[in-house]
């Protein structure tokens, strides 16, 4: 009935507990893809050990073509009628898949909230509201209601088979970051309804430094631009409200000077940082009259104005006191 991706690489530490995780579900029948991306580590034998003592338990090993690809290579190879995903140094409370699926219903989509360990603090999304969303609606939601997490990655989701395949949906392997939402986002315009859990079942580690969660890369900037652009076009074309687009145009300029506080907190040269900073100034939206609070506000003057050299003195004062 319902097929688990689960793209591993370099997961030797958590694959066990990930694996673990989905065998204690309440809701048996399913089966689970373990796609091993290359992993040099031990992770590939460890999902063979585990798929030798259960039948339900697919390994596919490949070569290392990032997170997008071994998805793409999990979903190929799904036959249940419904699909979700899950990251292998992730795992999930027993009552995720009987809860995921008895929700969903009639809908096209189930969502619920996220639970993330493994940092400094534990902290958790989970949304305030619950119940049958159409597809603009649920958009309306984000942000009041419905954190943005909860529908940005393919996580905490329960997806139909047949919505992704006759509409050819993929991740992009040739997104550094977004492609989780990306794909969220093709997938939306396919669908008419979605159901809104106000629970949390998925247990986000958020430890590994290595990760795309808490690394950089000079074309994240690029790729957010991408991501922006598509979910723009979506809810523009859905006709969501106003105030729905100018809160998330607010939303996306602030993330986009979180381009520059990652390439910060990665501790990239100062020609790399100046040069992210030049392509902020660039942007369309900095141009724009959308308003925001606090020091992003001067930020944004500043990136408006060309005044480069003034927007890096501040984050080395802002970074030297760390």
């Amino acid at each position: 009935m319902i097929s688990i991706v689960v793209p591993v690489y370099k997961a030797e530490e958590r694959i066990k507990q990930c694996i673990e995780s989905v065998l204690a579900q309440t809701y048996k029948d399913f089966e689970l893809i373990l796609v091993d991306d290359g992993s040099p580590d031990k992770s590939g034998e460890i999902c063979d050990e585990f798929a030798a003592n259960d039948k339900r338990i697919v390994v596919i090993h490949k070569k290392n073509g990032g997170a997008s690809d071994a998805r793409n290579s999990g979903i190929a190879q799904a036959k249940g009628e419904y699909i979700t995903f899950l990251d292998s140094d992730d795992n999930w409370d027993k009552g995720f898949l009987s809860n995921a699926l008895d929700k969903l219903g009639a809908t096209d989509i189930y969502i619920s909230g996220i639970k993330m360990y493994g940092g400094k603090t534990d902290s958790s999304f989970i949304p305030s509201i619950s119940g049958v969303f159409g597809i603009c609606e649920l958009y309306e939601k984000v942000f009041f209601g419905i954190p943005l997490i909860c529908v940005s990655g393919p996580c905490c989701k329960l997806f139909k088979r047949e919505i992704i395949t006759d509409n050819k949906l993929k991740f992009s392997p040739l997104l550094r970051c977004g492609e989780d939402t990306d794909f969220n986002l093709s997938y939306m315009r396919c669908a008419k309804k979605a159901y809104v859990d106000n629970a949390s079942f998925y247990n986000y580690y958020r430890g590994d430094q290595n990760s795309l969660f808490s690394s950089y890369n000079p074309q994240y900037y690029s790729d957010h631009v991408h991501v922006y652009d598509k979910w723009l076009q979506l809810i523009t074309d859905l006709g969501c409200s106003q105030e729905t687009i100018m809160y998330f145009r607010q939303v996306y300029l602030n993330a986009l000077i979180g381009n520059i506080h990652a390439a910060f907190l990665r501790k990239r040269n100062k020609q790399e940082k100046k040069e992210i900073i030049r392509k902020l100034s660039k942007d369309k939206i900095i141009s724009s009259k959308i308003k925001v609070k606090g020091k992003n506000a001067f930020i944004k003057f500043c990136l408006k104005h060309k005044m480069t050299n003034i927007v890096y003195l501040l984050f080395c004062v802002y970074y030297s006191q760390k």
